[in-house]
């Protein structure tokens, strides 16, 4: 059999080799808000190697935990809880081949051997309901998700996947599962997502849950708690009718490793984004008619090979032929997708929030005052120009060394394009500083909704109290403890990387592998802008150019400004080339435009 080496990145001193995974009676392994990330993180900068495992590493480990799982005699379930895409060109590229975004990922994704998934809603589409959901034999789980089809001539609107689904486990237990996405308002005319707290009140679920399983199993694509999480209602209705039954539930999109219990029989969790987590719970499952709490445990696995390896017990023979089958087809999807390709040369690394605005090493600084002045461009207009884009279209940092095609996918993924509009530079020049200070919307419409949100922030959360808890713990000053941090992941005598420190509300260390917590700045405007033209009187004629998902909100402040001008959307015009595609300009190859202009020597 073919073997891959143990990723030499991977800081092994830092893993806790006496901490084995506890196992019980029902154990999961969880993953979700993978968002395309099947190739693994392969930069070199930290904290990125510490998720550098690819699929096939994955479903090795599975195959791996599954044997062990048998050795055990206890039952181990896979489960996700939903947006296998958008983030990553593994999937996004393929609308670039005039595919559907995900068309060959989702076949790689299928091979892994889930019990269940639930929805996503990264992607709620008939191709998911007649080419994806058929694949997982009535174990894609939409209960409160549908979609209108036409059947017969006639328009009917159905459920995506399943509404939920009761199978048997290896070990002879019954379960009852669901798979439900949040209350999602910004889906497509065609799509209907119905409130969790309205779907507990359907027939339906109510008749699903009346015949009582060793255990019922809640997947959702929405917070374990939170103002966007209705995963306790869902419980509470369960409780209604089984108070003791236990119920092992499995959220997602605010992208943060958390868990908690709703109550002595439950267990609820959260494996983190981008498969840089692999989520891992275990539970007692207790005798007929005992009320006795159940002994859980949880773990959040850093997803590379040294990880896998050493929790499996194969560091001598680690990948399996499914493993290693899955990395090549990996291979084969980034070079038909021409991904790989070098545009240029990163000459250090950026940071989203690791550095304040303003910082030599902030991607929104160069981004501000290189990226935006240099790439996006209209050679048909001659006037002075201000690009404004919010900090929320920027996704991830970007590391020092080659910029590839697939970089723009990873660090700006979503598609906005961008408009002008003539304006006087003595109303032009005031429009970012109301955009800020007039709490104008960080993103559009559709995020708001929830679909690129991260549930409110809770991610951004999460890493700036890690960071401030270690500031607070010892740390003379935030800058001090970021430079002592930056010189340790680089020290070669380090023990400890760059890397998660969760906090959550169940019991004991959750964090598989100790890490300093990443630098936080909290120092991120909401939008940016080019820097201001200089030497211009207050009626020469400057182009303000925006994104094109908020040009209301820019005709609303630019009518604040000087209400005498009357703005209207109607007079906004599409800036730079609107013809080919690869030409037009947008939030999703600027910086690859960027990267071939100024760091391409």
């Amino acid at each position: 059999m073919m073997s891959r080496e143990l990723a030499t990145t991977d800081t092994t001193s830092a893993i806790n080799f006496d901490r084995e995974l506890q196992w019980g009676d029902v154990n999961f392994i969880s993953t979700t808000d993978t968002h395309g990330w099947l190739v693994g993180h392969q930069k070199s900068s930290f904290p990125e190697p510490n998720y550098s495992g690819d699929f096939g590493d994955f479903a090795s480990f599975i195959h791996w935990m599954k044997q062990k799982a048998v050795e055990k005699d206890v039952d181990l379930l896979l489960v996700d809880s939903g947006d296998l895409h958008d983030g990553n060109p593994t999937t996004d590229a393929a609308v670039e081949k005039g595919e559907v975004n995900g068309a060959r990922s989702g076949n790689i994704f299928a091979q892994i051997p889930y019990d269940a998934l639930a929805a996503n809603v990264a992607n709620i589409s008939q191709d998911v309901h007649y080419n994806f959901a058929p694949k997982w034999n009535g174990r894609y789980l939409t209960s409160n998700v549908n979609i209108t089809v036409t059947v017969n001539g006639v328009n009917t609107s159905v459920p995506i996947g399943e509404r939920f689904t009761k199978f048997t486990t290896r070990k002879g237990r019954k379960v009852t599962a669901f798979g439900v996405l949040f209350n999602f308002t910004g889906a497509a005319s065609n799509v209907k997502v119905q409130d969790p707290v309205a779907m507990i009140n359907e027939t339906w679920f109510n008749e699903a849950i009346v015949e009582e399983p060793d255990f019922f199993l809640v997947l959702g694509h929405m917070p374990v708690q939170g103002s966007n999480s209705q995963f306790a209602a869902i419980q509470a209705r369960i409780r209604s009718l089984h108070p003791h039954v236990p119920v092992f539930t499995f959220g997602g999109h605010d992208h943060i490793r958390d868990c908690l219990q709703y109550d002595g029989r439950s267990i609820a969790l959260s494996a983190g984004r981008y498969m840089e987590t692999i989520g891992w719970a275990s539970s007692t499952l207790p005798a007929p008619n005992t009320t006795d709490n159940l002994v859980v445990s949880r773990r959040y696995i850093d997803a590379n090979r040294n990880s896998y390896a050493w929790h499996t017990k194969r560091d001598d023979v680690f990948d399996t032929k499914v493993g290693i089958n899955i990395t090549q087809q990996l291979q084969n999807v980034v070079s038909f997708y021409n991904v790989s390709t070098p545009l240029g040369e990163v000459p250090q690394d950026y940071y989203l929030n690791r550095s304040p605005y303003g910082a030599n090493d902030s991607l929104l600084t160069v981004l501000a005052n290189q990226v935006l002045p240099t790439a996006i461009v209209d050679a048909n207009r001659t006037n002075p120009k201000i690009v404004i884009v919010n900090s929320g279209s920027q996704r991830f940092d970007l590391y020092q060394g080659p910029f590839t095609d697939g970089d723009n996918y990873i660090v700006s993924p979503f598609v906005n394009l961008f408009n002008y509009v003539e304006l006087p530079n003595r109303v032009a020049s005031k429009v970012l500083n109301a955009l800020i200070t007039g709490n104008a919307p960080r993103r559009r419409a559709l995020e708001e909704a929830g679909e690129y949100d991260n549930s409110d922030g809770a991610f951004e959360r999460a890493q700036r109290r890690a960071w401030e808890n270690y500031v607070r713990a010892g740390a003379a000053h935030e800058d001090t403890a970021k430079r002592d941090l930056e010189l340790k992941a680089r020290s070669a005598n380090s023990t400890l990387t760059l890397g998660y420190v969760t906090e959550d509300k169940c019991p004991g260390l959750g964090d598989d592998t100790l890490h300093n917590p990443i630098p936080y700045s909290s120092d991120i405007p909401t939008y940016i802008s080019s820097p201001n033209p200089v030497g211009l009187a207050d009626e020469d004629p400057v182009d303000l150019v925006f994104l094109d998902f908020f040009a209301p909100t820019i005709a609303k402040f630019v009518n604040q400004i000087d209400p005498t001008l009357n703005l209207t959307t109607a007079v906004f015009k599409t800036y730079g080339p609107t013809s080919p595609s690869s030409e037009v300009l947008g939030t999703d190859n600027m910086w690859g435009k960027f990267v071939a202009k100024a760091w391409n020597n």
